[in-house]
């Protein structure tokens, strides 16, 4: 095995968690539920209509998958770009205070550090307001400092797509490397937008592991059969995951599909599960356990974060979960 594990690319930010009502909702965020995108400006409105009462942690999809896997214990690293502010060096300080690496964190000297606001409802729905920021300017010259020889897999995040130029400059470079690829397909409107490149990709045995939800498959496939579906992903890839929320999840490798039940717990709310279920999978699958453990460790390290407020574990949760999958 190769010394960094996993090398996920994303777009590495800050999340600000804030606990509103509906009214709040209605008068200052506007149509509760999913994502949109705000200025820094707006942003900084909201929190002050909110009292500034929030809290911070290391947020985006594929830096969620790296934070847990580092917690867990396994080799880790994020590409990114962060800006020259006290987010971003909070942001790859607290990356190294958990055991993953930050040296392939950048720094862009005049855009600020993304963020993401997350109002949280008490039904624990999400309601977000994102700004990329930095995150956004990662070039080819950023990408040509990645010793990909060093690298297991790279992990790419969908979002990625919107910067289709860094996006396939990476791939390829983590191709010729002989790095394995997992791609998350982040949402159903990236693949919507993206189906044709995805499915040229996916077709050319470009992924090594695709990771979807119930609404990114059906917009991948075209169609809800999910074991069926799986039974194909197996001509084109390795792994393929379909997360079935509370009805748990498909994994299906070499011919076999294992269904993974979920771990019951009380919700709080669902910021970075599905990322999370992520690094649980991905730490099983560096300690070399077959899918059906990869898949319960997984579900094991959802639940747990549903039960915290953002996708940030006390440490003695991560403690627990260390001992329990050894």
């Amino acid at each position: 095995m190769r010394e960094i594990f996993l090398l996920g690319f994303g777009a590495p930010l800050v999340d600000i968690l804030v606990n509103v009502n509906d009214d709040f909702i209605a008068a200052n965020v506007g149509d509760k539920g999913g994502m949109d995108h705000w200025s820094i400006e707006e942003q900084q409105k909201s929190l002050a209509l909110a009292d500034n009462k929030y809290s911070v942690a290391n947020g985006g999809s594929a830096g969620n998958t790296v934070n847990c896997l580092a917690n867990l214990g396994a080799s880790c690293a994020m590409l990114g770009m962060v800006g020259d502010d006290e987010l971003g060096r909070n942001y790859a300080a607290e990356l190294r205070n958990c055991g993953g690496s930050a040296e392939y964190i950048f720094t862009h000297a005049e855009q600020p550090t993304g963020r993401c606001i997350s109002f949280i409802t008490p039904d624990s729905e999400r309601t977000m307001r994102s700004n990329l920021g930095a995150s956004s300017f990662v070039t080819a010259a950023d990408i040509d400092k990645v010793d990909f020889s060093r690298i297991e897999i790279v992990y790419f995040e969908g979002y990625r797509l919107f910067e289709m130029a860094s996006f396939d400059y990476a791939l390829e470079k983590a191709r010729q490397a002989g790095c394995k690829i997992a791609i998350d397909f982040a949402s159903f409107n990236v693949v919507e937008l993206f189906h044709g490149k995805l499915r040229s990709l996916y077709e050319n045995r470009a992924f090594d592991m695709i990771f979807a939800n119930e609404e990114e498959a059906k917009a991948f496939f075209g169609n809800d059969e999910h074991e069926k579906n799986l039974t194909e992903a197996m001509n084109f890839c390795d792994i393929a995951v379909i997360k079935l929320g509370k009805a748990g999840s498909l994994i299906a490798r070499d011919g076999r599909i294992s269904r993974i039940a979920v771990t019951p717990c009380k919700a709080v709310d669902t910021t970075g599960a599905g990322d999370s279920w992520a690094g649980g999978f991905f730490y099983g699958l560096s300690r070399n356990y077959g899918m059906a453990e990869c898949g319960r460790i997984a579900s094991a390290v959802s639940a747990a974060v549903v039960q915290v407020q953002g996708a940030k574990l006390p440490q003695d949760v991560w403690d627990d979960l260390r001992k329990k999958y050894l």
